[in-house]
């Protein structure tokens, strides 16, 4: 396996690849999003890691952002080519996936909607 040049790295994508996400699509999702990446020339800058579940089953599959900070939600194939060509081209969030970004106090889920 190749090391990753860290030190080229922008973004860092956590892809959650828990059970329930993956029942829901993610590896179809993950698998596209990491070609997408690479079609687009954004290898380098971009680092991907597949996790376990990361604790938003309900609105899976979840992808984070960082050092953005941004959790975008219900991740599928055309979500991720939005995630590639819009934030990670374009630096432009989401805004019809994300489902929190960091220290915003609300979280934006089609199963509750909850204020701290």
């Amino acid at each position: 396996m190749a090391i990753k040049n860290l030190i080229q790295v922008k973004k860092h994508l956590i892809l959650c690849n828990g059970e329930p996400c993956t029942l829901n699509g993610a590896n179809n999702a993950i698998d596209f999003l990491r070609k997408s990446i690479k079609k687009c020339g954004l290898h380098d800058e971009i680092h991907t890691t597949r996790t376990l579940c990361n604790g938003r089953c309900d609105d899976g599959p979840i992808v984070i952002v960082y050092p953005d900070g941004i959790w975008y939600k219900n991740v599928d194939e055309t979500v991720a080519e939005d995630i590639v060509k819009r934030h990670l081209m374009d630096e432009e969030i989401v805004q019809e996936n994300v489902l929190y970004i960091h220290n915003n106090k609300n979280i934006n889920s089609q199963s509750i909607s909850t204020t701290k």
